[in-house]
């Protein structure tokens, strides 16, 4: 049977198997340097808004700037490293959290919140110039991935960006 791959690693969708697989004793993806997708592109949004939308997948960050919400990066790690903060930090002051609402989105979510929250404070405190003011997190439809609802109701992913919640209080 032929299955068609798809970028970056992840196969065709199938019923029953998981969206990203892991193989055991593989530590590549947890060690290396982790980049900012499309960071590229979204500094100069980033900086006029000085506000960056943090999703968790290339599709979300893609779909994001097709449809011209263009402060969009995707994390392309489990946790956010301090140089990732420390680059969102040279363009944007705020950081909206805004990954998938299925297990591992959520799963994601918390471990992400946490770390980054963690993360943000230790960097402030070392004094390196890192200037978030505030964290918040974006609430989308249950079992929307950030791409399903800026494809299909853009309005709804500017409002809950619009609308997100300080990190403390999710």
């Amino acid at each position: 049977m032929t299955r068609a791959a798809a970028a970056a690693g992840s196969g065709a969708p199938d019923a029953g198997a998981p969206k990203y697989l892991k193989l055991p004793g593989d530590r590549s993806l947890s060690t290396r340097a982790a980049p900012l997708y499309l960071i590229e592109r979204a500094r100069g949004e980033m900086r006029r808004s000085e506000e960056a939308v943090l999703v968790e997948g290339y599709t979300d960050a893609l779909m994001a700037h097709q449809a011209g919400f263009e402060n969009v990066v995707a994390i392309s790690a489990r946790r956010s490293r301090p140089a990732q903060v420390a680059l969102i930090a040279r363009y944007a002051r705020e950081i909206v959290l805004a990954y998938d609402v299925d297990p591992a989105g959520q799963h994601a979510r918390l471990d992400r919140r946490c770390g980054t929250v963690r993360l943000i404070g230790s960097l402030a405190a070392e004094e390196t110039g890192v200037e978030i003011t505030r964290v918040r997190v974006a609430r989308l439809p249950e079992g929307k991935d950030p791409d399903e609802v800026i494809r299909d109701t853009p309005d709804l992913w500017r409002e809950a960006i619009r609308t997100a919640q300080p990190i403390i209080e999710f």
